[in-house]
């Protein structure tokens, strides 16, 4: 189970007139989400970027779904049905969600990869 600050999330824009500066931060529930604010020469980049961090908490949440449908579909069916290999898109779901997790040996950008 995932220990993330529920969602859903969303990308603020917030303007430092000191430092004449524009970036974005991820809020939830009016709480900023503890992760770094984004600020680049390209403002669109960090909109986008901003943007799918907000989205990370649905992702998350369609990802487990889909988890689970390949596991459905697996039981019922087998591994490959109507040509799509179930047991590799799982395995790949389980691989991002281990990482997401903790549980994996994937790199962690909070560490560089430690």
């Amino acid at each position: 189970m995932s220990k993330h600050t529920p969602g859903p999330w969303e990308a603020r824009k917030w303007y430092d007139d000191v430092a004449d500066v524009v970036g974005w931060s991820i809020a939830a529930d009016n709480h900023l989400v503890p992760t770094n604010d984004f600020e680049t020469d390209d403002p669109e980049e960090a909109k986008a970027n901003a943007r799918l961090i907000a989205a990370a908490p649905d992702l998350f949440d369609l990802a487990e779904a889909f988890r689970e449908v390949c596991a459905r579909v697996i039981g019922q069916y087998g591994a490959v049905h109507h040509g799509i290999d179930y047991t590799a898109l799982a395995g790949r779901v389980n691989q991002v969600l281990a990482a997401v997790e903790g549980e994996s040996d994937a790199q962690d950008p909070g560490t560089g990869g430690v």
